[in-house]
């Protein structure tokens, strides 16, 4: 452990700076320390690559992704000598994608319906935990027992009788909105009904979506377009963001995202997007016996879906960062090596898939057509 001299405290007008993983500036036992050139600290641990503050400046390494350092005016930052740090998230994030990703494409090409379901209602499941945290923090506790049981009869009813959606819906916040009047403070009934409403609308709705998407005409193309989309737009924000990203999106929001990377997500989505449809007319152009690719809309109209689906996800990508920054949390969860929760893996899609579903409503009711 590497330790510095006690130091003044920081002050209320401390400048917040963002920091990544790379260079920090060290020096010997008992002198000042400079991370970044920044401000002198104290450092413990090693191999990780975020760091929690305490009130007298010390920097502890606790392995998470991204952080902030804070610059003490008044405190000169000389680097006597200099120190990588290493981490492994990185690798278990491209191991825990890769993954996911290949399970994924194998359910949706090779798949059943019934599989489709249950993976996505354990998805829904999963994500609705971590949403229940989430409303906790906020001040709005969601019983876990409704949830879990509004998530499943949910899928069930969609399942067996998709036009009931809506009854699925009525009868868990009826049984929600007579439990809270019952056993919570009347001040807060309100609120917190409100908050399982939304956790149904937000996560258990877009899901079932999913396995319904998978039903329709060219429904593993269109599925694995989407995925696609919401997958190459991601990761493109996130690489080419924090590589060359200078003007902020959405500082509010998310202060690490970039118009930048906002731009290279659009790109890339597109190019990918239209990579797997080429795939499939190349496919049905050599008379494959593989159709679960095949697409039959004229490719402009192709190009401006994944327009539309990329806007949709990056909303979705910010609308859970809303969400996080007012429970005053990071990551929803930690089930996912080094990408967080269930909730921050699918947030974007929790918008993206809904709006393909109206899409599709749209071109049917106008009579355009199938994508």
């Amino acid at each position: 452990m590497l330790s510095a001299p006690p130091t003044t405290s920081p002050s209320p007008n401390a400048l917040v700076a963002n920091f990544h993983s790379g260079i920090l500036a060290a020096a010997p036992q008992g002198c000042p320390l400079a991370a970044d050139g920044i401000a002198p600290v104290a450092i413990s641990g090693n191999g990780a690559t975020s760091y929690t503050f305490s009130a007298t400046g010390t920097i502890t390494l606790n392995g998470g992704s991204d952080s902030t350092l804070r610059r003490y005016p008044g405190h000169p930052a000389t680097v006597h000598s200099t120190a990588r740090v290493s981490s492994t998230r990185p690798m278990k994030r491209i191991l825990t994608a890769t993954v996911l990703i290949v399970a994924v494409v194998a359910l949706v090409l090779y798949g059943q319906p019934w599989m489709i379901t249950i993976f996505s209602a354990l998805v829904a499941f999963l994500a609705a935990y971590e949403y229940i945290q989430l409303s906790a923090a906020c001040g709005s506790p969601i019983p876990l027992w409704w949830m879990a049981a509004s998530v499943g009869l949910f899928f069930l009813i969609v399942y067996k009788f998709p036009q009931e959606t809506i009854t699925a819906v009525s009868a868990g916040v009826l049984i929600l909105f007579a439990w809270n009047a019952f056993t919570t403070p009347l001040s807060k009934v309100l609120g917190e009904t409100a908050a399982g409403l939304f956790g149904l609308l937000y996560i258990a709705y877009p899901l079932t979506l999913i396995p319904r998407l998978w039903r329709e005409e060219d429904g593993p193309a269109l599925l694995l377009f989407l995925f696609l989309c919401v997958w190459a737009g991601d990761i493109a924000a996130l690489y080419i963001g924090r590589r060359f990203g200078r003007h902020k999106l959405a500082p509010r929001l998310s202060p690490n995202k970039t118009w930048e990377g906002a731009i290279a997500s659009v790109v890339a989505s597109v190019a990918f997007g239209m990579a797997l449809v080429g795939l499939g007319e190349y496919l049905s152009f050599h008379n494959s016996n593989f159709t679960r690719l095949h697409t039959s809309e004229p490719w402009w109209q192709s190009l401006l879906l994944a327009i539309i689906l990329n806007a949709a996800a990056q909303l979705g990508d910010l609308l859970e960062s809303a969400l996080k920054r007012g429970a005053d949390i990071k990551d929803s969860g930690t089930l996912l090596p080094g990408h967080g929760g269930i909730l921050d893996r699918i947030d974007a899609l929790l918008v993206a898939a809904p709006v393909l579903w109206f899409v599709l409503a749209l071109k049917e009711f106008y009579s355009m057509g199938i994508f």
